[in-house]
Formats: C-alpha cells, structure tokens, sequence
C-alpha cells in the first residue's frame, strides 16, 4: 500500500485550498430570477413549478422517482451544511440534449402549510404561489451535447440548509429553445423526485466528519471558480476538484480513492488537531459474515506531521483520506471501517464505506 504517503502528501498540500467554510450558495429565488430570463425560459420554468406545486397540496401524486437523488454533506457556512447532491437520468427519458431544473427544499412535514404555518388547501390554483417557505429554491439550464452517449446522464447541483429533516423536490423537463412552439412545450413531460433528506448539524461542537466522497478523479485548479461555475460544479472545494465516483463497484485494476473532512476536533495551545485515524479493511464471506482483511498505516494529524503555519482557529481544515490500489484484493464485497481518535478532545468516532470488488 505505498501510496498512503503520496495521498498523505496531497491531503497536506490541499489544506490550505480549503477555506474555513465553503461560500454558501445564495438562495435563488425564482421571482428575481424570472426577471432575467426570457420568455420561453419563464414558460419552461412555470411547468416545473406548477408540478411541485401540485404534489406538495397533495393534487398531484407521484408513486415513484423518476431517478435518484444522491446527497453529500460538507460543513458550510453561518452555521449551515453544504450538500452537493447527485442526480442520475436513464437517457432513454429524454429525447433531446438541453434540460430544465427547478430545485424546492423545504422542511420536512406530514402537514402541508404554508409560511405562517396555516394549513393550506388542496384546492388552491397551481399558479398560486402560497406554499411553504423555502428553505432553498433554485432553476438552471442545461446543455447535454457532451455527455456520453448511452451512458447514465449525471447532474450536480448543491443547495444549503441547517441540520434538519428536508422534503427535496427536483423536477426536470427537457428544455426545447426559444424556437419551439407553444403546444410542443405543454406537451413536455416533467419529471419529478421528491427524496426526504436528513442534514447533519456539523456546528454542535461534537467530532464529525463530512460524507465520505469516492472519487472517480481529484483534480487541482489554479484558482477558485467563479459564483456559476461553483454552481455547476458543487464538488469542487476551494481549488481541487472532485469528481464523485457514481457507484460503489471496482476493479482489480482500480484505485479505491476516499477523501473526507473532520470537524470539530480538539486543539491545542498552538491551534493544532492532535488526531490518529486508522483504516481497517473487512471482506465479507460467502455465509453473510465477516473477517479481518488488510489495514494501512494510520494517519497523524498534529503538530509533528502538519505544516507550522497550520492554525485551525484560521479555519485550516482536516482533510483525511486514502488512495489504496486494489491490485491484491480478491473478488468479493468489503467493508472499510474508519476509527478517528481525537486524542486531545478525548472522543472518537467510527464511519464505515462498503465497497466491492467485480471480475473484469
């Protein structure tokens, strides 16, 4: 396992990349938002909306998603999380190369109420915009000619929240251009998923630690992106940019990659963590069971191993992680379990990543 120390060398190296917080997306609200787009976007739009409308006053039912939604949940700022999240498209739903999305988050309720807390009545007009207060409320545009061709159709977007239970409602329609009819737009069909998402409250205080991301890529940038290209790419931290792995499948060929942020851990008299995180690999045995398989050199985050400027109380962050080639894993399932020890706020925790090994 000789790359632990390379990836050791770039987890030390992207610290400083990584600013305290990650920029909060500002909450797009689709009335002023409407006032920048053109007519046929407006009308694409107000399909969208009417839709979510609908299936939040209990006018429209949906009994199934149409594809999934995949969040991550990353520490944002003014006590918020940031949470990327994935949408995957079977492509056979879509005919052409351009979308439209409409993102609606709201808190999570078994009663449907608007922003005073009033109930609202299933019979209202779809057009009538007196829903629930949005937690987080976004529309975009996007250009499909590039994406592979037969390929599962890979969307990312973020949106912010406290911690909380969430009702996210995405729905997406194709988009056909300004120079499309206005019975052929009607004719569009929207689809819709509604995923209930569970925030963490990264700002109690207690040891935690972001989603664990599986990488398919990590890439550095020269300079951070800009407010829109943020938006259209949510993984992207500070200047490295991480290009999610979508599932949780490999080879014996590939590189099991992990990257991870941990919060809230102790510090000493110099702003230093003083961690020890430890990776412990399990595979699991033909009866359902499971044994001991491998381990890799532990991590050490203190004032030993990190760089001297490193001060957490500037917002350095901890980023963990390991980049293990599979070469000498046989086919099977495994489980990575994960023990982080903060050694001098006295607590641990413990995070699991299952994983699996295919023949080529």
């Amino acid at each position: 396992m000789k790359k632990i120390a390379r990836w050791r060398y770039f987890a030390a190296t992207c610290m400083y990349a990584f600013s305290m917080t990650l920029s909060p997306l500002a909450n797009a609200a689709i009335q002023d938002e409407e006032q920048d787009l053109e007519d046929w976007q407006t009308s694409e739009i107000e399909k969208l909306v009417e839709v979510v409308s609908g299936t939040i006053r209990g006018n429209i039912v949906h009994t199934d998603n149409p594809f999934t939604v995949a969040p991550d949940f990353l520490k944002g700022g003014d006590n918020l999380t940031y949470v990327p999240y994935r949408v995957t498209l079977d492509p056979s739903q879509l005919s052409g190369s351009s979308l439209v999305g409409y993102v609606f988050v709201i808190p999570h309720t078994d009663d449907v109420v608007d922003g005073d807390g009033n109930l609202i009545d299933p019979e209202l007009e779809l057009d009538d915009r007196n829903l629930p207060e949005a937690t987080f409320e976004d529309l975009y545009f996007i250009d499909l000619s590039d994406a592979p061709d037969g390929e599962p159709i890979q969307l990312s977007r973020a949106f912010t929240a406290g911690g909380g239970v969430f009702d996210v409602y995405v729905a997406i329609s194709e988009s056909l251009g300004e120079d499309a009819d206005d019975g052929d737009r009607e004719d569009v069909v929207v689809m819709m998923s509604k995923t209930q998402v569970e925030v963490p409250d990264f700002w109690n205080g207690e040891l935690q630690t972001s989603s664990i991301l599986m990488a398919a890529a990590i890439e550095p940038l020269a300079s951070p992106l800009s407010e829109e290209e943020q938006a259209e790419n949510p993984y992207t931290l500070g200047t490295t940019r991480i290009t999610p792995k979508t599932d949780e499948n490999y080879t014996q060929n590939d590189e099991l990659s992990l990257i991870m942020l941990v919060y809230n851990a102790g510090s000493t008299r110099d702003e230093k963590p003083d961690l020890t995180i430890e990776y412990n690999f399990h595979k699991r045995t033909a009866d359902g069971q499971e044994e001991y398989f491998n381990q890799t050199s532990p991590q050490a985050f203190n004032d030993q191993t990190l760089p001297p400027g490193f001060d957490m109380s500037a917002g350095h962050q901890i980023v963990a992680g390991q980049s293990v080639p599979l070469g000498s894993f046989p086919v099977a399932d495994y489980r990575l379990e994960i023990l982080i020890t903060d050694n001098e706020g006295g607590s641990n925790l413990t995070q699991n990543v299952n994983f699996s090994i295919l023949d080529e």
